[in-house]
C-alpha cells in the first residue's frame, strides 16, 4: 500500500484541472497551492501522535455508612457534628436570639446542612467581631464553617476586610 504524500497531489492537480474546468491558468496554481496546503496540513495532522487524556482522580471520599463526600465534608461527617461560628451578635434575619433561641437564615441553613450529613450541629458564639469568627475559622477552632464573611481556611487565605 502506497503511502500518500501531499507532492504527489500536487504534480497531478494543474493536469486534472485544466482537464475538467476551463479556468484562468493564473487561478490553477492559487488552487493547486490550496488544495496542497489543506493536503499537507490534514497529513501532519494524521501522523501527529495522538494523545490520550488521563482520567482524574476522583475528588469525592467515602465515608463510613458508604457515601461519597467532599473531603471537607467527610470530615465533619466523621467528627459527627458541623461547629458553626457566629459572631456574639444579632444580624437578623441571619442570626440572632428570639425567646432564647438561635434563629435566623443562616442558622437554618446550618442545620439543614447537618441533617444532610446526619451530624449534630454546634454553634460557636465566642466571636466578638466577623474578624474574629474568620480567625476561629483558619485556626480551626471551630470545624469548617463560619458565617457572615468568614471564609474556611481550607478555600484560601482568610479577608481581614470585613468591619
Amino acid at each position: 500500500m502506497s503511502v500518500f504524500h501531499p507532492s504527489h497531489f500536487m504534480t497531478r492537480l494543474p493536469n486534472a484541472l485544466s482537464g475538467a474546468v476551463a479556468l484562468n491558468p493564473r487561478r490553477h496554481w492559487a488552487i493547486a497551492l490550496f488544495i496542497g496546503c489543506l493536503a499537507l496540513s490534514t497529513a501532519i495532522q494524521a501522523e501527529a501522535p495522538r494523545t490520550t487524556v488521563e482520567p482524574r482522580p476522583d475528588p469525592l471520599v467515602s465515608v463510613a455508612d458508604g457515601r461519597r463526600l467532599a473531603p471537607d465534608m467527610a470530615r465533619i461527617v466523621a467528627r459527627g457534628e458541623l461547629v458553626v461560628a457566629m459572631a456574639d451578635m444579632d444580624i437578623p434575619p441571619f442570626f440572632y436570639l428570639r425567646d432564647g433561641r438561635l434563629v435566623g437564615l443562616e442558622v437554618e441553613m446550618a442545620r439543614d446542612l447537618a441533617h444532610e450529613l446526619q451530624v449534630a450541629v454546634r454553634f460557636n458564639r465566642q466571636a466578638k467581631s466577623f474578624n474574629e469568627v474568620i480567625d476561629l475559622v483558619a485556626a480551626r477552632v471551630v470545624a469548617e464553617a463560619g458565617v457572615r464573611g468568614a471564609r474556611s481556611a481550607g478555600w484560601g487565605p482568610p479577608r481581614r476586610s470585613i468591619s
